[in-house]
């Protein structure tokens, strides 16, 4: 195995990472995911096999049906990319100074799976219009619920940015004011809470907004904190960076964190992308929802967030098989078509499904079934054909 790194910035993106060379070609690349983005884009190499090896993973149970890939799962796949993984650990600690525990490697290489996988989804699904909102009037076929995942929990409201064309962007000396965060109880008993509202930079905190204690949530009740504000000066934001506003509720009876919402605010930075919604994975659904993929849920007025099931057999499976992106990618495309489904319809106009066929939709089962699949279907063939 061999890896290097340019002095001089990124390389190309087709040559980043290490490339795993089997049977004579490039099957995949291993990418440097831990590491900051500079270093990780520039940072390219190979793994190749001797014959022993190379005759041993062209068996069929080594390799994918087309012989394009390896069965990553599989004892020996598994050892080769654990192999390039703790070399690329070697290299980062020995000639670059840097290093991770396998927690935040985790945690890295799952969140940056998530902004790949919310990227490759606007770019190929533009005829979704996901950016149109989602605040207005919802259709309600039956008694909302205010969490698809939780009895008790939080939501943000009002949460309106100085210029909704470059949300979630702001400057220095402007304000996000006037917004709030509800907590709700479902559930048949009461808690006594606590709720704190603070902005991070990363791990570090520099704004406190709320910390209420005592908030006694009885049985079906919810209670809002408001006003909220944040000023975005320079002297508390220093630097351009992405900052997180955080809300937390703690049971007071023994600290659990019964939920959590995080807002992305981009502080004289540049984001990436717009996301269509925001993403966070938990631990597990409650029952009846335990073996669930995914559930979105209207975090506020003007966002939706798709949480995903960390504890589900098929994404476990392919956190350990090492596609995470693609995993996401199509549970993230499932979620864009509820949204699509459940568009925000203002008062006297016409339920919205573009791109589906609203005949089909308010059609039959059947026809609703075949055009929601179909609409999957093209866009998965057009994921993997970009995939190459």
């Amino acid at each position: 195995m061999q890896v290097g790194r340019r002095i001089d910035g990124r390389v190309r993106e087709d040559l980043r990472g290490v490339a795993v060379i089997h049977n004579g070609m490039k099957i995949c690349s291993l990418p440097m995911l831990w590491a900051e983005p500079a270093i990780r884009d520039a940072v390219f190499g190979y793994v190749e096999f001797d014959y022993e090896l190379d005759r041993e993973l062209r068996k069929t149970q080594n390799q994918v049906p087309n012989h394009y890939d390896l069965q990553w799962r599989r004892v020996i796949p598994r050892a080769i990319k654990n192999y390039v993984e703790d070399q690329l650990q070697q290299f980062g600690r020995e000639k670059l100074g840097i290093g991770i525990d396998w927690r935040q490697r985790r945690e890295l290489i799952r969140t940056e799976a998530e902004q790949w996988a919310l990227r490759q989804l606007s770019i190929l699904t533009p005829d979704f219009d996901l950016m149109a909102g989602h605040s207005g009037t919802r259709r309600q076929r039956t008694p909302p619920r205010p969490h698809p995942t939780k009895e008790i929990g939080l939501t943000f409201h009002n949460i309106m940015f100085p210029d909704p064309r470059r949300t979630p962007l702001v400057r220095w000396n402007e304000r996000i004011t006037g917004f709030s965060v509800e907590a709700f109880n479902n559930n048949l008993v009461a808690y006594t809470c606590r709720i704190v509202v603070h902005v991070f930079q990363g791990t570090r905190q520099v704004v406190h907004l709320l910390n209420q204690r005592g908030v006694i949530l009885t049985p079906g009740q919810s209670i809002a904190f408001r006003p909220l504000e944040i000023q975005f000066v320079r002297q508390v934001f220093p630097s351009p960076d992405v900052y997180t506003l955080r809300a937390v509720l703690i049971n007071e009876a023994n600290g659990e964190r019964l939920d959590e919402l995080n807002r992305h605010i981009y502080v004289e930075k540049d984001p990436p992308f717009r996301a269509p919604f925001d993403v966070q994975m938990v631990r597990g659904f409650s029952p009846p929802f335990e073996k669930r993929q995914w559930r979105m849920l209207q975090t506020s007025d003007d966002q939706a967030t798709l949480y995903y099931n960390g504890e589900h057999l098929a994404y476990r499976y392919h956190e350990e098989v090492g596609a995470l992106r693609r995993y996401l990618f199509e549970t993230f495309l499932e979620g864009a078509l509820e949204l699509v489904l459940d568009r925000p319809v203002p008062e006297n106009t016409e339920p919205d499904y573009r791109p589906l066929d609203r005949a089909k939709v308010e059609g039959t089962p059947n026809e609703c079934y075949l055009e929601i699949i179909g609409k999957l279907g093209e866009v998965r063939h057009n994921f993997f054909k970009e995939l190459g």
